[in-house]
């Protein structure tokens, strides 16, 4: 059994959208009036001077936490590297004399130019050695070298 939908017959006026793009542009001209002649309705802030309130839930710059005795809680297992989605994570194992490795990191690098603040490295961390909850959101710099994070930026 088949439904058989008739198509409509339109007038000249609903062809051209006459109707449609006038109703457009007043939505555009109301607003646009309303913002001309009541500026204190505006949400614009003094930005150097005021900073937005952040949400409880926003993920800011990454952080490495540390431990009661002060060194860093992360054990370079990788897993974070792992879970990462942009690849933008870089961890390396200390070594000993004997070459066994050590559970502390000679290297942790995040590359925040790639970095698209998913989460997924802070959700993957079985020690609870990386955050997210930092605050800090201003991260605009002019060069490209200043977005590699080292363990000792992070670590702070």
């Amino acid at each position: 059994m088949a439904i058989v939908v008739k198509k409509q017959k339109l007038s000249i006026f609903e062809k051209l959208y006459v109707f449609e793009v006038a109703a457009g542009m007043w939505v555009t001209l109301r607003h646009f009036l309303r913002n001309v002649f009541n500026t204190n309705a505006l949400p614009t802030l003094n930005y150097p001077e005021e900073k937005r309130a952040l949400a409880p839930n926003y993920r800011g710059l990454h952080r490495l936490l540390k431990k009661e005795t002060g060194e860093l809680k992360c054990t370079a297992c990788k897993i974070c590297a792992g879970a990462c989605p942009a690849r933008c994570i870089t961890v390396e194992m200390t070594l000993d004399d004997a070459g066994k490795p050590k559970k502390t990191p000679l290297r942790y690098d995040i590359d925040i130019g790639r970095c698209i603040f998913c989460g997924f490295c802070v959700e993957a961390c079985p020690f609870d050695a990386i955050d997210m909850n930092t605050g800090v959101y201003e991260l605009a710099d002019a060069d490209i070298e200043n977005y590699l994070y080292t363990k000792e930026k992070l670590a702070r």
